[in-house]
Parts: structure tokens; sequence; C-alpha cells
């Protein structure tokens, strides 16, 4: 299950796909409506759903790992309605999660995991994907990392070779200036070159 280009979004409702990124906000697809825009980062706050844990006694789990388990028991125990009371709620989740922590977990982020969960079997977005594709998705993400750090490395040490070098010009050039008043002390005494 690759969620790392679904977001949630602050102030908009359902889940959204990164199209693309820009310095001021991302530009997204929202699987609701089907439209693709632009969405501020300066009044809105992006929540890829790969990052989100779920609340529990004592580790908290995944959210992938809490989508995955709900599309296991899909045909035996489906989510429950969204008009359900909130003891079927709280049922549901600890039928998927034994131990969420029912203080921390409340029945409006249960709803909302259930929406999510609809959603991401609309778009076929809950399929397990093949352990040698992660790999090589993850080994595809580490590459660009090495390269942009070489690159860094590369652009600091003309970048520390240009400090140097403007410490060494004043130095250089207090040289000259150091003879010149010299000569013209020796000259202030009355000593005269050449004579």
């Amino acid at each position: 299950m690759n969620l790392k280009e679904i977001v949630s979004i602050s102030g908009l409702g359902g889940l959204h796909k990164i199209v693309s990124q820009r310095g001021d906000g991302l530009i997204v697809h929202s699987f609701d409506d089907d439209k693709t825009r632009f969405v501020p980062s300066r009044t809105h706050i992006f929540t890829p759903l790969e990052g989100i844990t779920l609340y529990t006694k004592e580790d908290n789990v995944e959210l992938t790992k809490v989508l995955a388990e709900m599309k296991k028991q899909a045909d035996k125990n489906p989510p429950v309605d969204g008009k359900a009371s909130n003891d079927q709620h709280k049922d549901y989740l600890r039928s998927i999660v034994a131990d969420f922590d029912d203080e921390k977990v409340y029945v409006s982020d249960i709803k909302k995991l259930i929406k999510w969960y609809h959603i991401l079997a609309e778009q076929n977005l809950l399929t397990e994907e093949e352990p040698e594709q992660e790999e090589a998705e993850a080994a595809e993400d580490k590459k660009p990392v090495k390269k942009a750090a070489a690159k860094e490395e590369k652009e600091e040490k003309p970048a520390k070779a240009e400090k140097a070098a403007k410490e060494d010009k004043p130095a250089r050039e207090e040289k000259p200036a150091a003879k010149k008043a010299a000569a013209k002390d020796g000259d202030a005494k009355g000593t005269k070159k050449g004579k």
C-alpha cells in the first residue's frame, strides 16, 4: 500500500493526491470532486497518510497497517455505517485494533478513518505492493538523496575556497600598504634610498 502521495488537508474534506509541489503550496487532485487545484501552505496544513498513527495502550499503530487490516476483514467484518452509534464505531475499531486507546481516539477519528477507507477502496489504493517493488522504490528514494548530498558537498568546497580567498586578499593588500608605510617612515627619518 503506497500512501506517500496521499494527503489530508486541513480545511478541506476528503483525501487528495499530490500532483506537484511548489514553494508556497501543493497542486493536488481531490478524490471527492475529481478536480485538480493549487492549495497554499500558508492557510492549510498537509498531513501525509503515511505519517499518521493510531493511539494504542502501548505502541502506536501506523495507519497503513490499520487500513490493511480493515481490508483483510472487509468480507466478514465490514466497516460500520457513518450513522451508527458511537459504541458501534468503537466496537468496530476494537475488532480491527484490539488495544486502541479509547480515551485518545475519538469517535470522530473513527468516522474519518472509515471515510478514508472507503475513498481509498474506491480508488483501488488499498492493494498490497509486492515486497520487491517496495524495496525498488526505497532504493530509488535513496539515490537522489545521495546525489543531492554529493552535489551539496561539491557546492560547499568552492564556497569554502572563495571564503578563504576573500580572507587572504586583505592580508595580501596589507603587505604593500605596510611596505609603503615603512618606506614613508624611512623617508621621514632622513634616510633615502640610493644615496
